[in-house]
């Protein structure tokens, strides 16, 4: 199982495939969005807060404990065939049965000096959902043009009554925007010229040469989402470029799952995990449907390895079929499939046991691709 960043849709990802005891191998390019978090407190389960890259390092450890392989690299090309896929790599061209994409967005932040510091420093914000409870009462701007810009700053006036829109150009802002934004007591500025960092906050110096100091400003300039391996392969993508996905967040190309912030949803970290563990269970079924059949009776696949019984209500069996004894075993079918990978020899399909990292060959299928 191959995916495709390193972020904490991913980790988690490859924490759950390896605990369902696949190879799982995560090239990530080492920019992960989370890695700009300074503090998060809206992560569940961290109650004094979590910086991104300490969540990042704990889920990269999380998924290692259980066999998961991280490494640092770039995935370049994606291509189907013959029961999987091929990546080409910085780190070589590698084979795997099914891939998870997390390779999230780029966000579009205002020119400012010093940019890194500043979201570190808790002076440029780009998640409201995320930490507009840190700047209750202060004065925030929003930088951005008209709906997108509009709906942040009127989200952030439930948390401050100091909320003023910054548009890059006159137009950015429309008569009914402008009306909206009145009736909350939303203040318009404009036009923005530059923005400098400032020992208590930012300040905003406007074409008309009028400077504005604000505590946070929160960029709502839009993003680049990074979906072009997706695109490569002919999956859907809607027009803003998010990888369209079913419920099971598989996207059009069978086999390609899309989690994270490259799917459109709610960009947060609690539902990337969730997404993960979605993307992660379905593919483990699907591995599961796609090398078992189930048995009504028996299985001429174990006819001289084991016997399948049929059994009445309250578990006991009714009928032993012949050549073996149930000695009153109550393992499930199923519970058999789980220990067992299918094998063709000499014709005869045939049940041998399946160490953990070997390879499930699948009859019939040509060449091996492993699990």
């Amino acid at each position: 199982m191959l995916i495709v960043g390193g972020g904490p849709g991913g980790l988690t990802a490859a924490q759950y495939l390896a605990r369902f005891r696949h190879r799982v191998l995560v090239v990530d390019a080492g920019d992960p969005r989370a890695a700009l978090i300074p503090r998060s407190h809206n992560c569940p389960g961290f109650p004094e807060g979590i910086s991104g890259p300490d969540l990042l390092d704990r889920l990269r450890r999380h998924a290692s404990l259980y066999g998961a392989t991280v490494m640092q690299g770039q995935v370049f090309s994606l291509a189907s065939g013959d029961g999987g896929f091929d990546a080409e790599t910085s780190i070589g061209t590698i084979r795997a049965r099914k891939v998870f994409l997390s390779t999230g967005i780029i966000d579009t932040t205002p020119v400012l000096p010093r940019m890194a510091e500043a979201i570190a420093a808790g002076v440029v914000r780009l998640c409201p959902v995320c930490d507009a409870y840190e700047v209750i009462d202060r004065k925030i701007a929003v930088v951005g043009q008209g709906d997108r810009a509009l709906h942040e700053a009127i989200f952030l006036s439930r948390f401050t009554p100091h909320v003023t829109m910054l548009g890059t150009h006159a137009s950015d802002f429309s008569t009914s925007t402008r009306r909206a934004a009145g009736e909350r007591g939303i203040l318009i500025r404009h036009t923005l010229d530059k923005l400098s960092q400032a020992a208590d906050g930012c300040a905003a110096i406007l074409q008309d040469g009028t400077t504005c100091r604000f505590d946070a400003v929160y960029a709502a300039l839009g993003c680049k989402v990074r979906s072009q391996l997706a695109l490569g392969l002919g999956a859907r993508c809607c027009a803003e470029g998010y990888i369209t996905v079913d419920e099971h967040q598989q996207s059009s190309v069978d086999g390609m799952y899309a989690i994270g912030d490259v799917v459109k949803a709610l960009n947060q970290i609690a539902v990337a995990f969730g997404q993960a563990a979605i993307a992660a269970s379905h593919a483990q079924r699907a591995y599961r449907l796609s090398h078992f059949q189930p048995a009504t009776k028996h299985c001429l696949c174990l006819a001289e390895q084991a016997v399948v019984p049929k059994v009445r209500h309250g578990g006991q069996p009714s009928k032993t079929l012949p050549g073996r004894h149930w000695h009153g075993v109550r393992q499930r079918w199923t519970e058999a499939l789980d220990r067992a990978a299918c094998r063709r020899v000499g014709g005869t399909c045939r049940i041998q046991p399946r160490p953990r990292q070997a390879c499930a060959c699948r009859p019939g299928a040509g060449a091996c691709v492993g699990d």
